[in-house]
């Protein structure tokens, strides 16, 4: 159910909106992480970027691009800002933060058959819309933008995502040549295999 919360069932966390009861409701700990992390996104930077994320229209990184330069992409070519390696930073928060679908994703999914919505509004086009997204996704982008993350990746999105695209179509085409003579493409990963 992607509706906002009516004003009778709905309780306001900076500029964000939650159903207060039901089986849309937050659970505790993502109600306390989500107030703890709320007041980012009263700067318009901030609401921009979390309102980017479902557009079709992006101009800049994809939630799905951020996740490659810091899963993939730095860990076959170490990445450094401001003297830190991103893949080391992006491991080291997965750890402490508890890398989950609830608390800390950059890719908005389900857990379980709940969704864990969180809405607001935004003007895009002049027009005003309500836009929806996670709390593990509010929480990943907090991150990148703490961390200088999110500015490389806006600076370098183009050649990211050429990059991943490349990569992704390569495995297709691979899967593709395996399937059309009969044998079961092998599962690989993204990552180099570094030989040492």
């Amino acid at each position: 159910m992607d509706q906002p919360p009516p004003m009778t069932n709905r309780l306001v966390y900076g500029p964000f909106s939650v159903y207060a009861t039901g089986d849309l409701a937050l659970p505790p700990n993502l109600v306390s992480l989500l107030a703890l992390i709320a007041h980012y996104y009263y700067s318009p930077v901030m609401r921009q970027l979390l309102a980017s994320m479902p557009s079709r229209k992006r101009t800049g990184p994809s939630l799905r691009a951020i996740e490659w330069l810091l899963t993939i992409e730095s860990f076959n070519n170490p990445i450094y800002t401001e003297g830190i390696n991103l893949h080391g930073l992006y491991r080291s928060a997965s750890d402490v933060l508890g890398h989950t679908k609830e608390t800390f994703d950059p890719n908005r999914r389900q857990v379980g058959k709940r969704s864990y919505r969180i809405w607001f509004d935004l003007e895009v086009d002049g027009k005003i819309q309500i836009l929806y997204s996670t709390v593990a996704a509010a929480h990943f982008l907090t991150f990148c933008v703490q961390n200088g993350i999110m500015q490389y990746a806006i600076t370098h999105h183009v050649q990211i995502s050429k990059r991943m695209i490349e990569a992704v179509n390569n495995r297709k085409a691979e899967r593709q040549a395996s399937a059309k003579k009969g044998i079961k493409a092998t599962r690989k990963t993204f990552r180099n295999i570094v030989k040492r």
